[in-house]
């Protein structure tokens, strides 16, 4: 196999916050795009870590990360409401 039909060496994913038209935002137009970039040979570490994550605090690896039911502890997040299980939550999540 050639270099170009080789694999990606990175993994890139993006995600949005906001509105890209700001006509109808209210107080607060702002979009903001955030990314992270990982070497493929270290996302499948990364992923396993995010998983475990999710499996110990709400007891499902299929459930998606979103910030808005997360500060709402809503949903699976109701978990969350739970101050001692809340800082445990934070502080697992920012050991990633």
């Amino acid at each position: 196999m050639t270099q170009s039909q080789s694999s990606p060496k990175f993994i890139m994913f993006l995600d949005e916050s906001g509105s890209r038209d700001t006509k109808t935002m209210g107080d607060f137009p702002v979009l903001c795009l955030c990314g992270c970039v990982f070497e493929r040979k270290d996302y499948k570490e990364a992923d396993g870590r995010v998983d475990a994550l999710k499996r110990d605090f709400l007891g499902d690896p299929s459930i998606v990360l979103t910030s808005r039911n997360i500060r709402r502890q809503a949903g699976p997040f109701s978990v969350l409401g739970s101050p001692e299980t809340r800082a445990k939550f934070y502080a697992s999540l920012n050991q990633l």
